[in-house]
């Protein structure tokens, strides 16, 4: 027997006792109580009335039996079994209840897990700060995934903490302290821990406005930069409209000045003046060959696919490349690995290979040696093209604007070299991404399996 059941089974035979005693009716109602009590402590109706039934044989066995004694023995427990349905019944009520309270605990709990898979599924930060005193009080795992924090790291940390954190300008963080509620609030933020953001902050209050409040935090960059891409493929593809529609009416007159210009340069009257030919010559040669870039960005243009491997392309063009470099002072390795065939246009694929080294290569000289690397390797659904050069970087100003014809930092640059890469790269189903710093940069030309297999 339990501790609490023998505590109970001596306090209800020193009540009998008192009783027997001549206790009178105060003694009934003390034991009418601790049989409530009882009950309530979860011990059972049918418990109750074994310890009143072994009470009453120890009391037998302790005094003589007289008619007095026994007639109280029969009003003790007449009054014990009246209030034996009474126990009964509060005993089905507190099963009943407690029953009950499983059940919605369960209810409960499952919701609570429920609501919490959701907020840990949200692919945005949510932050909810108590209201009186603006200390963070729960956290998701996006948030702490995408600042690399731990929720016990920033459990309790105030407002303009968590807004330091984030690396939140003073602009903002004046207006989220200063708003009571707000939707879309989007802003750079440069954190040391991640670097710069484009993140989009809504300040929710909803029904719990009075104790708490809701930060949520969606990092919108990679949206932002594919909204970058698709305007700059617009714009290419407008000048590349305009490019395909009087790039060959300028070519109609041009072809007809360099003919007279050859006829001309063959005369006597004109022979002092031939190295003038040459240069108009010359001049006009080089108009042509831009007219000739500037077409190949149409992006409806049509080009001619086939399966072919990129490390081949690569190798065959390598010893023009490699003899570029050398005239630099340069020189130029080929990290070559395994990659499935794609569908490519052999001769556009070298002039985008052509374009990106030449450009690599220029970068560099302000350097005595320098190395350019090529590399080629699979990433998964992805065979990634690498060109790396050791120059100086890109400036910031420049690399937003990266690959929008006419941009150049050369002197004699025309800036349609890396327009004309982003249109081909385009046309072959693929992306370029450039990773640069103050040690170098890297431009990546990533094809899609998938989708370059697709065709055109």
């Amino acid at each position: 027997m339990s501790d609490s059941l023998c505590e109970l089974k001596e306090q209800y035979a020193s009540l009998l006792r008192e009783y027997l005693a001549g206790g009178g009716e105060a003694v009934l109602l003390q034991a009418q109580a601790l049989g409530h009590a009882a009950v309530a402590k979860g011990v059972g109706a049918l418990q109750i009335a074994e310890i009143h039934h072994q009470a009453l044989l120890t009391a037998l066995k302790r005094m003589p039996v007289s008619p007095e004694i026994t007639q109280m023995i029969k009003l003790f427990t007449d009054f014990f079994m009246e209030n034996l349905s009474i126990f009964e019944m509060i005993e089905r009520g507190y099963l009943e209840a407690n029953a009950r309270l499983t059940h919605l605990g369960k209810i409960l709990d499952y919701n609570q897990r429920f609501v919490n898979d959701i907020v840990a599924a949200v692919p945005a930060g949510l932050l909810v700060f108590n209201r009186r005193t603006a200390e963070l009080i729960i956290t998701n795992k996006t948030f702490c995934e995408k600042f690399r924090v731990e929720a016990g790291e920033v459990t309790g940390k105030s407002l303009p903490d968590i807004l330091d954190l984030i690396g939140l300008p003073a602009v903002a963080k004046t207006a989220i302290l200063t708003s009571k509620g707000f939707f879309g609030l989007e802003c750079w933020s440069n954190s040391q821990r991640v670097g710069k953001l484009l993140l989009k902050i809504s300040m929710i209050n909803g029904r719990l406005e009075q104790e708490a409040f809701l930060l949520m935090i969606e990092d919108i960059t990679e949206r932002w930069k594919l909204e970058q891409e698709m305007a700059r493929l617009e714009r290419l593809n407008l000048i590349g409209e305009m490019a395909a529609g009087i790039g060959h009416e300028i070519r109609n007159p041009m072809t007809t000045v360099r003919g007279f210009l050859q006829l001309l340069a063959n005369k006597k009257e004109y022979s002092q003046d031939k190295e003038f030919f040459t240069l108009m010559l010359e001049e006009l040669d080089r108009v042509n060959d831009i007219i000739s870039e500037f077409l190949s960005l149409a992006r409806n243009r049509a080009v001619e696919l086939k399966a072919q491997n990129l490390n081949d392309i690569v190798k065959a063009i390598y010893p023009l490349i490699q003899a570029d470099a050398m005239r630099a002072d340069n020189y130029c390795d080929l990290e070559l690995e395994d990659v499935p065939d794609l569908l490519l246009n052999e001769k556009e694929i070298r002039q985008l290979i052509l374009n990106l080294a030449r450009n690599g290569l220029e970068a560099m000289s302000h350097l005595s040696v320098g190395k350019l690397t090529i590399r080629t390797y699979r990433d998964e659904n992805e065979v990634v093209l690498a060109v790396q050069d050791q120059g100086k970087g890109i400036e910031p100003h420049i690399l937003e604007r990266l690959g929008t014809p006419f941009l150049t930092t050369k002197e004699n640059g025309t800036g349609i070299g890396l327009s004309v890469c982003y249109s081909i790269a385009n046309r072959h189903k693929a992306r370029i991404a450039v990773d640069t710093s103050s040690s170098g940069t890297t431009v990546f030309v990533r094809f899609n399996l998938a989708k370059n297999l697709e065709g055109t």
